[in-house]
C-alpha cells in the first residue's frame, strides 16, 4: 500500500510475493490488483487478495483504526514503516526480510540485497568534499506553496552527512511563505523535485536584487519524492550539485 515499500520489495527480490499494490506503485506489468493506499483503501479488492501481510508507510502509532481492525479480524500481519529519514529507510530494508517471515533462500537473498543497498547508501553519504563543508543550504520543493525540508527528512540527512548545514531546524516538512524564504541566510538554495523546475519569479527577482545572494541549484530526479531504493543515486546527485558539479539526475 506504498510505492516506496513496493520498490523495496522489488529491490529485495521478493516481487513475486506481491498480490496487491497502490495505484502509484511501479511494478513490472499491470496485472496486480490495486488495493488502495493508507488514505483511501479499496476494501473489496484488498479482501479479495487475502494477503498474509499488509505493508503501509506510516508510523505504527498512526495507523488507521479500520485498517488495524480488518487486519486483526482476518489474521493479516500489519507492518508499518514511517520512511521519513534515511535511518527509517535503512531500518525498513534490514527489517523486511525478517518481518515478512521469509525463509530459506528467500530470506538469505533478501537479507543480502538489504545489506548491499544499505552499504551503497552509507558509502554515498560518507563521501565529503571540501567545497561542500559548512555551506548553509535551504532545501525546497516547488509547488502552489514552497515546501521546506527540515531535520529528520532523507534529503536533510543527506545535506548534513555530506558536510553542509540544513538551515531549517524544524522536523519534517513544512510549507514556507515567500517572506520566510527571503529572510533565510543561506549560501545555496536547492530546488528539489521529481519533475523539471521553473523557479517562481518572485524568488528570481529577489535573488537578482541582492549584491551577493545565494546561488540556486536544481535537484531533479524521478525518484526524489519516493523515500526508497533511489537514495544512493540521490545522495550522489546532491553531492554533485553542492560541490558545483552537475551529475546524472540533476
Amino acid at each position: 500500500m506504498s510505492p516506496a515499500l513496493t520498490a523495496m520489495l522489488l529491490e529485495l527480490g521478493v516481487g513475486d510475493h506481491l498480490v496487491g499494490r497502490s495505484s502509484f506503485c511501479r511494478v513490472p506489468g499491470d496485472d496486480l490488483p490495486v488495493v488502495g493506499d493508507l488514505l483511501e483503501v479499496n476494501w473489496e479488492s484488498l479482501v479479495r487478495t487475502n494477503p498474509s501481510h499488509v505493508i503501509v508507510q506510516a508510523s505504527p502509532d498512526l495507523l488507521r483504526g479500520d485498517v488495524v481492525h480488518v487486519a486483526q479480524s482476518r489474521g493479516w500481519t500489519l507492518l508499518a514503516y514511517p520512511l521519513a529519514d534515511a535511518s527509517d529507510i535503512t531500518l525498513a530494508m534490514e527489517s523486511l526480510p525478517r518481518d515478512l517471515d521469509l525463509r530459506g533462500d528467500d530470506h538469505a537473498s533478501a537479507s543480502a540485497s538489504a545489506a548491499a543497498f544499505n552499504s551503497r547508501l552509507e558509502e554515498e553519504m560518507s563521501i565529503r568534499e571540501p567545497a561542500i563543508s559548512g555551506n548553509r543550504v535551504l532545501l525546497l520543493t516547488p509547488g502552489p506553496q514552497m515546501l521546506g525540508w527540515g531535520s529528520e527528512t532523507y534529503l536533510g540527512d543527506m545535506v548534513e552527512a555530506l558536510g553542509a548545514v540544513n538551515v531549517l531546524s524544524f522536523e519534517g516538512w513544512r510549507p514556507m511563505a515567500p517572506e520566510q524564504i527571503v529572510r533565510t541566510d543561506v549560501d545555496c538554495i536547492v530546488l528539489a523535485s521529481s519533475l523539471p523546475v521553473d523557479p517562481p519569479q518572485w524568488l528570481m527577482d529577489h535573488l537578482e536584487s541582492m549584491e551577493e545572494g545565494p546561488r540556486i541549484e536544481y535537484l531533479v530526479h524521478d525518484g526524489l519524492l519516493l523515500p526508497s531504493t533511489r537514495l544512493p543515486e540521490l545522495a550522489a546527485a546532491m553531492r554533485d550539485i553542492l560541490s558545483g558539479r552537475k551529475g546524472e539526475g540533476s
